[in-house]
């Protein structure tokens, strides 16, 4: 994949004993951008509108900050999810709490928080990735199981996924099309393999690589070659083991099981795909936050449903 274009950040963060010191620790890691450093929040407002930042990192202390902030908060222009907001610990009063949460702020970090706390919070508060690109680094058959999965998976959960075939041999999008069950209620999710990726909240699942900036890669082993490759190039590591035993587990690797009845051989063999078939999916779903791509998405969703 090409590299990624790194999602801005504004900062309006005061300490006293040093006050860019949130900023300068933010420039030195490169999955982010500091687009801006705001020192008032008299002049926060025009630099959201300004830079339009994935996410707002901003101080209770800041200078000019209303005793009151949550009024203040809900008319900044950016989503609230989107914000992560430092309290001191001298604030001791519950309610400013429960106020932030009941604005839409959900990422609040209190007193002497650690940089790696502050890491944690910026990763849960960007918006999800739209684009997924499954990739394996030997063969295709592996990552053309994880790639239907998912796109299944999503449907039946009510998320509209577009899939992208740009695997080898085609699989997937030549047995889409001819499916008796799945063509005629999926066929129009079905992505050319030279087409463009779609804007966001569009989410596309690619079947092999992809040159588009941004989004995030599923990195995928199979049984057959993980003797002979130790380590998954991508940002989530996927060990499937559809076709067959996979030992010894790639540190962080989110395991699929073996599955009796495999996605990709009820598709080319044109068999309806049940529910079960489908549930090891989930747990990539909500580490990709596909539900949160759901819950933004312009299309109106699909009907969840049991067999595909």
């Amino acid at each position: 994949m090409a590299a990624l274009k790194r999602p801005g950040i504004v900062v309006a963060a005061h300490s006293h004993l040093d006050g860019d010191a949130v900023c300068r620790f933010l420039e030195q890691h490169e999955t982010v951008e500091v687009l801006a450093e705001v020192r008032s929040a008299s002049l926060l407002t025009d630099a959201l509108a300004a830079h339009g930042p994935a996410v707002l990192v901003l101080a209770h202390r800041l200078p000019d900050m209303p005793a009151h902030p949550i009024d203040f908060l809900r008319n900044l222009p950016i989503p609230k999810a989107r914000i992560i907001y430092i309290l001191p610990d001298s604030v001791f009063d519950r309610s400013v709490t429960v106020g932030l949460r009941r604005a839409g702020v959900r990422h609040v970090l209190r007193g002497a928080f650690t940089g790696s706390m502050l890491l944690q919070s910026l990763a849960a508060a960007l918006p999800p990735q739209t684009l997924i690109a499954c990739r394996r680094m030997s063969g295709s058959l592996g990552q053309s199981t994880v790639a239907l999965g998912l796109f299944l998976y999503s449907h039946s959960q009510g998320a509209p996924a577009h899939l992208l075939d740009r695997s080898v041999d085609g699989l997937l999008r030549v047995h889409l099309a001819s499916h008796p069950i799945l063509g005629p209620k999926l066929g129009r999710f079905v992505l050319d393999s030279a087409g463009p990726i779609l804007p966001w909240p569009a989410l596309t699942i690619v079947d092999g690589p992809t040159e588009t900036a941004g989004g995030v890669c599923v990195g995928v082993v199979a049984a057959p070659t993980l003797r002979r490759q130790t380590t998954i190039a991508g940002d989530v590591q996927v060990a499937n083991a559809v076709l067959g035993r996979c030992h010894p587990m790639p540190p962080g690797a989110l395991a699929l099981p073996r599955l009796r009845l495999a996605p990709v051989d009820l598709l080319v063999a044109g068999r309806p795909l049940p529910a079960p078939v489908l549930a090891p999916f989930r747990d990539l779903f909500h580490r990709l936050r596909i539900h949160e791509v759901t819950a933004s998405a312009a299309a109106e969703p699909a009907r969840p449903g049991g067999d595909l």
